[in-house]
């Protein structure tokens, strides 16, 4: 429908000058994550990635919040999420609801190959990196 029912959704996550959701992904129609912070701090923790379980009618912010700011969150398998952001790498087993640092890289974005556990991502200055997760 040529996006004609976009609507636009408050969120927990703070939002201004330089703050907000950069990133969203879902893993089905059901399950999704939103990723962001301000790129000015890239260290502060606050209200940083959100999770929905219900198709993103209801967000809640994740119980241990990614290490900083994130500029990208993407979907790997079963329950695992990564995200990136200029401080590193983070990833979530549970869905969203906690996250932990794996990789101190500065990143900007990730996407994986269906089906794989090998993911392309790109950093600094346009480096593209390839990473195997879990070999």
């Amino acid at each position: 429908n040529d996006a004609n029912s976009l609507k636009a959704i408050e969120t927990v996550m703070l939002a201004g000058m330089a703050r907000g959701i950069y990133s969203i992904d879902f893993k089905n129609s059901k399950i999704g994550l939103a990723v962001g912070g301000t790129y000015l701090r890239p260290n502060d923790t606050t209200n940083v990635a959100i999770y929905s379980n219900d198709g993103g009618k209801t967000r809640k912010l994740s119980s241990k919040q990614p290490s900083g700011s994130m500029s990208c969150v993407a979907h790997f398998k079963d329950d695992i999420f990564v995200a990136v952001g200029t401080n590193g790498v983070d990833i979530s087993y549970d869905n969203g609801q906690r996250w932990d640092r794996i990789k101190d890289t500065y990143l900007n974005a990730i996407k994986f190959f269906h089906n794989t556990n090998i993911a392309i991502a790109v950093g600094k200055n346009g480096t593209v990196y390839r990473y195997t997760f879990f070999k």
